[in-house]
């Protein structure tokens, strides 16, 4: 499949290949200062940069195809490389102060890392030529769009985002006992003070976690009105947004809700204004709405660890990087099996069906085996029970380490043909806007997943997928009564 419309395929390899010659040959000229500059530095360190700048070259080939061929997932597919892997793993071996082993204070060896960065390389090459066996071919330029599909009728979608709300405030009002209880809790860092909600989810209750997807997807639903209407409508569906995502931002702590309930509507946003060609639009205001993001998402951090005050904010001046460095953990994930740990063979999708079982109803129902297995071998000690949090390996270490190389091969698969399927619904023309929300919510999702593929954050992804299905069924009914 080509990448570009056949009529400009010339012309817009030509200019995206010599865009990322440019931006390879200045970013080599800067990092070869830097490698030179630091006498310590090892051929291994010279391969990740090197993994890092072919990255970046296939970025740029494909942001400048963009605008014509509208390939989000594909977009997603690079980025997530980028961010998850190449760039913090080239920040590290660009580092003349630390080395990977000083970076995670873990006792690496430079095989670790090019077993790491060899498997990070086979997932990138295969996953991208998975993506364009099963990648939709693209309408000429010019092509006038379908009609829409017929979606939900405004009365029903109210009452769906409506019912989304009330379902994802039930979680404080069982456990909650009063409102202002409710509020400092919200607002309160999760060390410093005992959320009975964030608890129920911990003991495996999933009415938090179920409650937490409700509102996510009501709040991503409702951004997605607020950018499509105008005037009061707008002023409402912006205001129920911002209640769903406040309570989530402050409560949750955890940025991969904010990034499911924010980025999908803009996704949705980005495709109609290039659908258009407004893209001029997007290369002024995308960065700044990027670092806007990213910002946010670490001043969520801070809040979730430390409360909410003044300090915390003036404190978080620079984004840092390191919390998203999943280049280190497949590297300790390689260190640790086959050598230290027996592949665990754990089957993933077992997680996802027994997830919605409380632990009330099924005492022995087993915990992720493959996270307790990494995080002894990170930390020493059982994290995931002991502490209620997790260390993950990446989704590379993860299926390293439950299959090997047949793991890898299988994810990438899984990553590739998914995202060439929410590509189709991309670049149809007709989809509808509930169609369009849950390709661009199931690409972020993925995104997220670039850490490892475990169940909870892919509940809105489910239930948008159910709005869909009868979204279907609705206008399929509504086709076939009688005039």
């Amino acid at each position: 499949m080509q990448p570009f419309p056949r009529s400009e395929t010339h012309s817009a390899v030509w200019w995206a290949l010599s865009l990322a010659t440019v931006a390879v040959a200045v970013l080599g000229v800067y990092w070869v200062e830097a490698l030179n500059s630091a006498p310590q530095r090892t051929f291994t360190d010279w391969l990740v940069v090197a993994f890092a700048a072919a990255t970046i070259a296939i970025a740029v080939v494909i942001g400048v195809g963009l605008e014509r061929t509208r390939r989000m997932g594909l977009m997603v597919l690079i980025a997530g490389q980028l961010f998850w892997f190449a760039i913090p793993g080239a920040l590290t071996a660009l580092d003349p102060d630390v080395t990977f082993e000083d970076r995670v204070d873990y006792a690496l060896t430079d095989a670790d890392v090019r077993g790491a960065l060899l498997r990070i390389a086979a997932f990138t090459v295969l996953s991208l030529a998975t993506y364009f066996v099963f990648a939709p071919r693209v309408p000429p330029p010019r092509t006038p769009p379908a009609a829409p599909e017929r979606g939900l009728t405004r009365g029903r979608f109210l009452v769906v985002v409506g019912g989304l709300v009330a379902v994802g405030l039930l979680p404080f009002a069982i456990y909650g006992e009063n409102l202002q209880g409710v509020l400092d809790g919200i607002l309160g860092s999760r060390s410093a003070t005992e959320k009975a909600w964030i608890h129920a989810a911990f003991t495996s209750k999933p009415i938090n976690v179920i409650g937490r997807a409700a509102l996510v997807t009501a709040g991503a639903l409702s951004f997605t009105q607020a950018l499509r209407t105008a005037g009061l409508r707008r002023a409402a569906w912006g205001g129920l947004f911002l209640l769903c995502f406040l309570i989530t931002y402050f409560d949750s702590g955890t940025r991969s809700w904010t990034g499911l309930i924010v980025v999908p509507p803009i996704l949705v946003a980005l495709h109609e204004q290039l659908a258009t060609g407004k893209a001029l639009r997007w290369l002024l205001i995308g960065p700044i709405i990027v670092t806007a993001v990213l910002w946010a998402a670490q001043l969520q951090l801070a809040f979730r660890n430390q409360g909410i005050s003044t300090e915390v904010i003036e404190s978080q001046t620079e984004y840092t990087m390191e919390d998203n460095d999943f280049f280190i953990e497949t590297a300790i994930a390689v260190n640790l099996v086959p050598d230290r740990i027996d592949y665990v063979r754990e089957w993933t999708t077992w997680l996802f069906i027994s997830n919605p079982i409380p632990r009330s109803i099924w005492p022995s129902k087993p915990y992720p085996e493959l996270i307790r297995q990494y995080s002894y071998g990170r930390r020493g000690y059982d994290e995931y029970v002991d502490a209620g949090s997790s260390s993950l390996p990446s989704i590379v270490g993860q299926y390293h380490m439950n299959w090997g190389w047949w793991g890898i091969f299988i994810v990438s698969v899984f990553f590739g043909s998914v995202l060439a399927f929410t590509d189709r619904i991309w670049t149809r023309g007709d989809a509808s806007p509930m169609q369009l929300i849950w390709a661009a919510a199931t690409a972020i999702w993925l995104f997220l997943s670039f850490r490892g593929v475990w169940p909870g954050f892919h509940y809105p992804v489910f239930i948008l997928a159910l709005l869909v299905w009868i979204e279907r069924r609705s206008a399929r009914s509504g086709a076939t009564k009688p005039t």
